[in-house]
């Protein structure tokens, strides 16, 4: 990237792509699954096995060399699309596309500065030998396993849906009592919620990869360690708000589909979000206290509920895809699903009539519907009424403990402020245009605005709190759900 003039600006994914011989490109709907998957497609057939893996070029054959299965490819990175990108941004400061970074407050969201950098060479042969090295078990030597500890956990299962008549949110009890394991110490953290393994076996021995989340940080005023456990019905109310946007981001997004159906407007099909339930702790039979994970030390009461967690698919690690920030809605990306995505925040909008926007839309990779398609993940929202509380659904529903404080949609919610944003940095693609949002979905707020300024967990100005970035750490190396 030094010799190509991109400068300290990232790649994103729809900027790059493997190739086999011949300049062929992977075969369709193959990029989202395990790299097992994705052998087992290119050696499906004879033919298949003559094109990617028969065929060696030039300057992988010392690679290749006394190897029975390789499969040879190339990074190829389209500058025209990269540079096409960033001439494009609307702030020269700002890195278009950035993949990763801490939410910002409204006065730094127009602007950062980010570090360049350093690329590997995508030139052919660049590099091979250490890859070929990879794949050799040979004279390596074999070290003990670090002993990672467990508790067993019971889980009463609740999910969150949508009432379609006022959008309100409901909360399902399911008749069904999940037993598991959840790993005592985290795998990755973000600004305020820490992930941890959780494997649940059903009736039939079927283990499933589940990751549970928690918060440990609802306030910049709290002490920031990811050992503090922060109040239960706290942690019970904010997870119930995590799970509304999902099951609404869902069926906003559904609407979104049938409105483009109906208009014959095509738009990138493949996009969905994530799933999600929720599971109260309950007294494991043995040992009857909480797991390790939860920090609680207390034991279960009789009057309140137990530990809550949000509880996600565990999904192969893809390079996260970031289309908006919390306060900051211009285009990222010009493919034809960042500007589906971009337009389904308009749809969104201008259907709530300007009472509600997604923000923070980002996703990952993975199989929807069969294809190679987006799995999006925790959205934050704005709200015109920012200052209603969602839940504690659980708490109300079932126990005495009541949680205290108004929480709008959730963490990150910044009421009017944070939908006039969307106003000012929104940009409406070909997509939008189309299905004529530019003219019914106008970019403005209707009617009068009622409730207060800002929302608890939000100041004004310089001071607004830095909402949760996602389940877990910024860093680059941190996956989307720790696989």
């Amino acid at each position: 990237m030094r010799g190509s003039n991109v400068g300290p600006w990232p790649l994103i994914i729809s900027e790059v792509s493997f190739r086999s011989a011949s300049n062929r490109l992977p075969e369709p709907n193959s990029v989202s699954g395990t790299l097992a998957e994705f052998y087992k497609i290119h050696s499906a057939t004879t033919d298949k096995v003559a094109i990617y893996l028969e065929t060696v070029p030039p300057q992988f054959k010392s690679v290749a060399r006394g190897k029975k299965k390789l499969m040879c490819l190339e990074f190829c990175i389209n500058l025209d699309l990269c540079r096409e990108r960033i001439e494009n941004a609307s702030d020269s400061d700002e890195p278009a596309g950035e993949t990763r970074g801490h939410k910002r407050t409204i006065s730094a969201s127009s602007t950062v500065s980010a570090a360049p950098k350093r690329i590997r060479s995508s030139l052919p042969g660049a590099g091979l030998s250490a890859v070929g090295s990879q794949f050799s078990f040979r004279g390596r030597s074999v070290t003990p396993l670090a002993v990672k500890t467990c508790s067993n956990v019971t889980l009463q299962k609740f999910t969150v849906g949508v009432d379609t008549f006022d959008f309100s949110p409901e909360l399902l009890k399911h008749d069904i009592q999940l037993d598991g394991l959840m790993r005592d110490s985290h795998f990755a953290h973000g600004q305020m919620k820490v992930a941890f393994d959780l494997a649940i076996v059903d009736t039939d021995g079927k283990e499933e990869r589940y990751v549970a989340k928690r918060l440990y940080l609802t306030s910049e005023d709290q002490p920031q360690t990811i050992t503090r456990v922060v109040d239960r019905a706290d942690n019970c109310a904010y997870l119930e708000a995590d799970a509304f946007r999902l099951a609404l981001g869902e069926h906003l997004l559904h609407e979104f589909y049938e409105c483009a159906k109906e208009r014959e407007v095509p738009v990138y099909q493949y996009l969905k979000f994530t799933q999600a339930f929720l599971g109260e702790e309950l007294p494991v039979q043995v040992t009857r206290t909480p797991s390790v994970a939860s920090g609680v030390q207390d034991g279960f009461l009789d009057d309140v509920v137990g530990p809550t967690w949000l509880i996600e698919p565990k999904r192969a690690s893809h390079a996260i895809i970031s289309y908006t920030t919390t306060l900051n809605h211009a285009p990222r990306g010009l493919d034809f699903a960042a500007k589906t995505v971009h337009a389904f925040a308009h749809y969104t909008f201008g259907s709530s009539e300007s009472s509600l926007v997604f923000a923070d839309l980002q996703g990952t990779s993975a199989r929807v519907d069969g294809n190679d398609g987006v799995i999006l993940f925790d959205p934050m929202t704005h709200t015109r009424d920012g200052y209603v509380v969602f839940g504690p659904l659980i708490c109300n529903s079932s126990q005495q403990l009541t949680c205290t404080g108004s929480r709008g949609s959730g963490l990150g919610d910044f009421g009017t402020k944070g939908l006039e944003t969307f106003i000012e940095t929104h940009r409406c693609n070909e997509l939008c245009k189309k299905l004529q949002f530019d003219e019914k979905f106008p970019l403005e707020l209707m009617g009068d605005i009622l409730g207060p300024e800002q929302t608890e967990g939000s100041q004004s100005g310089d001071e607004m709190l830095n909402p949760d970035d996602a389940d877990y750490a910024d860093d680059d190396a941190a996956p989307e759900n720790g696989d």
